[in-house]
């Protein structure tokens, strides 16, 4: 603890005698800022980060509070403006300090004074806000050539079956071109998505050698198109990210532009943030760049770009040192050395550098939920879409089911009893008829029996009559048997009648 103490002791020891050798012509300063939110911000402006100090506002309180210095923060300025100040060399009578600025790490300029080493730069995107279904639709053009050629490998599979099976396996491959290539095709399509109905199947020796040979590429051939379409709709923005030879924007001056060249790309430099015709998220809106390279502090704090702007996000963080510090402008630029050490030796005490890491890290918004974008499967609209779609199927079909189908069947049958009547009573009555035929057939016969008998003569009728009594009681069985056919005869007639007249 005591060497704590003394360690500090030791570094406030050292900036208040830095600060000490400030004369009267190197304490007052009169502050030139441009907004650049959490490192510098106007406190008259009535903003969302007004509950907030900028590193650079808290920085000179402190001087101005601890030292001699005396600074004084005059009226906001334009970007383009500050970096134009900040080349210049001196400035006749008037001690100014510009700030924020950004200073290049081999900047021997005694007038550049550092502050605060920001270890990243943020590289923003356009998000991706294809709409499920546009996605879905892309998805099939942008694998127009992966399905084109999965089809044709089938076709040419079904082809191949057709020609070792259709010999031995007529059934399943007909040996018509036409419809046993199309058994064949359809053959190959199930087995490569690994459906097999099992409707068709190989039975040659060649036939079966080749299935098993078209199974494994039609693991690879299914597995490539799957990839595709799981592509195409999964929301990846990796391509994106890549850096190389795209066009970039940056700040117009920063020491952003020497990040951008280290990483293979192009800048183009502009002199705002905003949406103005001059701003860099308006071109990347415009597409006129792919993307934006900023302090990360600047963008993790930004409402409009973490929250409200929903076709922009943060790509990625990119691992770049960027130097935050201000520029003197003293009358002489050797005066600027005396200044530069009392400032530098404050900005590097521990104490103000953990007041700033605090200063940053409460200035970041946090993002409560991802908007746009997603998959397929994740965009609720798509899902409520779905919804939608399957209770107006659904609705339909009931409709369907009992305004059309059911009042038809119950026609169809009372068309189809009132025939089944008509086709039994035809029956009854087609019976009727043969039987009374078959009745006259039989008088006629009986006919031409007893002409036989009267034509054998007497010699017939007295064998008959010198039978036993046997014989006799046989002979009045069939008497007795005519008598009932004839009986019959007369009741079906009598039917055949009552039908008629009916």
């Amino acid at each position: 603890m005591k060497l704590k103490q003394r360690i500090s002791f030791s570094k406030d020891y050292t900036t208040a005698l830095k600060c000490e050798n400030l004369t009267a012509n190197h304490t007052d300063f009169k502050v030139d800022f441009w907004s650049f939110f959490p490192y510098s911000i106007n406190k008259n402006k009535t903003t969302t980060n007004s509950k907030h100090k900028g590193l650079f506002n808290m920085l000179t309180e402190k001087l101005t509070a601890s030292t001699s210095l005396k600074i004084h923060w005059g009226q906001e300025q334009e970007y383009i403006k500050i970096i134009n100040e900040s080349r210049y060399t001196n400035l006749g009578s008037t001690n100014k300090m510009v700030l924020p600025i950004t200073i290049e790490t081999k900047s021997n300029d005694p007038c550049f004074v550092r502050i605060y080493e920001s270890a990243g730069l943020a590289y923003v995107v356009r998000r991706n806000v294809k709409k499920p279904l546009n996605q879905l639709a892309g998805s099939f053009i942008n694998g127009g050539q992966v399905i084109g050629l999965t089809l044709i490998l089938t076709g040419i599979a079904g082809i191949c079956m057709w020609l070792l099976d259709r010999r031995r396996n007529p059934g399943d491959f007909p040996p018509s071109f036409v419809r046993g290539s199309w058994q064949g095709f359809w053959w190959a399509f199930v087995t490569m998505t690994t459906v097999g109905y099992g409707d068709l199947a190989p039975k040659s020796v060649p036939a079966r050698m080749f299935s098993i040979l078209w199974m494994l590429l039609g693991l690879v051939a299914f597995s490539v198109l799957t990839a595709n379409f799981t592509s195409s709709l999964a929301r990846e923005i990796e391509t994106d990210l890549n850096l190389f030879n795209k066009k970039i924007a940056v700040f117009k001056g920063g020491a952003e532009r020497k990040a951008v060249a280290d990483l293979g790309a192009q800048y183009k430099e502009l002199s705002s943030i905003g949406s103005d015709n001059s701003g860099m998220i308006q071109a990347l809106k415009d597409k006129s760049v792919e993307g934006l390279l900023i302090d990360k502090h600047y963008v993790v704090s930004d409402q409009k770009i973490i929250k409200e702007d929903s076709t922009i996000e943060i790509g990625k963080i990119i691992d770049f040192k960027l130097t935050w510090g201000l520029k003197l402008l003293m009358p002489k630029q050797e005066m600027c050395t005396v200044v530069k050490e009392c400032i530098e030796s404050f900005a590097n005490e521990l104490s103000f550098q953990n007041e700033a890491a605090e200063l940053l890290s409460s200035t970041a918004i946090s993002k409560d939920d991802e908007t746009g974008g997603g998959s397929l499967f994740e965009d609720y609209e798509f899902f409520i879409i779905l919804i939608v779609l399957f209770a107006v199927m659904t609705a339909a079909g009931v409709l369907w089911e009992y305004i059309y189908y059911n009042p038809r069947i119950i026609k169809q049958n009372q068309i189809d009893d009132e025939e089944a009547r008509e086709m039994e009573a035809k029956k009854a009555l087609k019976y009727i008829i043969t039987n009374l035929e078959v009745e006259e057939l039989c008088e006629n016969c009986n006919c031409k029996v007893e002409s036989i008998y009267k034509k054998e003569g007497v010699e017939r009728l007295e064998r008959l009559r010198n039978q036993n009594t046997s014989g006799c009681e046989m002979t009045k069985d069939m008497e007795s048997k005519k008598d009932d056919d004839e009986k019959n005869g007369n009741a079906i007639t009598k039917r055949l009648k009552k039908v008629v007249a009916l």
